[in-house]
């Protein structure tokens, strides 16, 4: 049974980049973002409520549940694109009634909410465990499953043991690419690698993709 376009599909054509459409606004828009990003995750290490028990059950929910507040409060003005909390990408969905894929959280263009750069969360229980992380990217990202309209995307990692570095280093390993320090946030846990995706059943999908690689220490350096 062939699909039914969805609302946002019959209320709005089909996208161009998301990167290149918010650097339209400003050419550092992607800097921005990720910057809006950074300030939330600085709110939520600060707040002494929050125990990040690596234990805990459902952690990385919690950690993502918790952020996506801080996220938008960090967010200044008014920008071209809001955050939402696991959006629906109904360009990759299969046929009804499966569920769209979901990333954790995504940013959404305003004027044209087809258009998203995901963010998708992972724990790191130690900076060497990074299997689940990289698939993640392989399989969805790579895959046109996220960020079907966009050429850049984000990971989150939440580390809970090691060094930051290190899980940077073993993820460059793993996905065999290099991964190079964000210029913009050179003192941040921040890099990115460079991709040629697999765009054969997504012909609207930019080619080419940035990942950026976000590790966000909740736990002891080792």
């Amino acid at each position: 049974m062939p699909r039914r376009p969805t609302l946002l599909e019959s209320s709005y054509a089909v996208p161009d980049d998301f990167a290149g459409l918010v650097r339209r606004w400003r050419g550092d828009a992607i800097e921005i973002l990720f910057g809006y990003v950074w300030r939330g995750f600085d709110s939520l290490l600060s707040d002494p409520q929050l125990k990040f028990d690596e234990d805990a059950e459902n952690i990385e929910r919690g950690i993502t549940q918790c952020v996506c507040q801080r996220i938008r409060d960090a967010m200044q003005g008014k920008p071209p694109f809001y955050l939402e909390h696991h959006p629906f990408e109904d360009e990759s969905r299969a046929t009804a009634p499966a569920a769209p894929p979901a990333p954790d959280l995504a940013f959404v263009f305003r004027a044209n909410p087809r258009a998203t750069l995901p963010l998708e969360a992972k724990v790191l229980h130690t900076d060497g465990s990074v299997g689940d992380y990289v698939r993640e990217i392989m399989a969805n990202f790579l895959e046109c499953r996220y960020a079907p309209f966009s050429s850049e995307g984000g990971m989150l990692g939440y580390l809970l043991k090691g060094v930051p570095s290190r899980a940077l280093k073993n993820i460059a390993v793993s996905l065999d690419c290099e991964l190079v320090s964000h210029p913009a946030f050179a003192d941040r846990d921040h890099a990115c690698s460079h991709h040629e995706r697999m765009v054969a059943d997504h012909p609207h999908a930019p080619p080419y993709f940035t990942c950026h690689h976000l590790i966000i220490l909740f736990g002891k350096t080792s």
